[in-house]
């Protein structure tokens, strides 16, 4: 008989962890980080093609989530977009060779409206996109990484790549 007596205290317990979890392991959402965050492959099609891939990350060489990468061709026509997961990393099929990428700095709160690519830094000015080479064309090309600064720090260097 006291046995029985016990099990509505065995169950509150049991319900409390069901309903509320044991924390931990993290999430997948924007800014998680962790938790088995893979990279949005959303945008790669069938996988096949000219696809090209990368991070986004900030000074600190934190991976930047949810910015938004912008390729264009070399007459500034706008090829496709791409959106960083929360590991920082995108992915993208494109249907013809960008020349050029940039960020677009509405996806970027809490960051200077510059970006750095290859050592230069550009403004997010409409205009002013950094040049790319390289890309495999039919095949994979992992470009180098993106970086913007955050405004918890002080304001990048002024822009070299992109002088309007």
């Amino acid at each position: 008989m006291k046995s029985r007596n016990l099990i509505p205290w065995l169950i509150l317990p049991l319900t409390y962890v069901a309903l509320f979890g044991c924390g931990g392991g993290g999430g997948g959402g924007g800014g998680g980080g962790g938790g088995g965050c893979l990279a949005d492959t959303s945008d790669i099609g069938d996988g096949t093609g000219t696809i090209v891939q990368g991070v986004v990350r900030d000074q600190n060489l934190t991976n930047v989530p949810n910015a938004q990468v912008e390729f264009y061709t070399s007459g500034g026509t706008l090829i496709k977009r791409a959106r960083t997961s929360c590991t920082g990393q995108y992915a993208v099929q494109l249907t013809s060779v960008p020349a050029r990428v940039s960020v677009q700095s509405s996806s970027l709160t809490g960051y200077y409206r510059m970006f750095s690519y290859q050592g230069d830094w550009f403004t997010l000015a409409s205009d002013c996109r950094a040049p790319l080479t390289g890309i495999n064309i039919g095949g994979t090309t992992n470009l180098p990484a993106i970086y913007v600064m955050s405004q918890s720090s002080p304001p990048p260097p002024p822009p070299t790549g992109c002088l309007l």
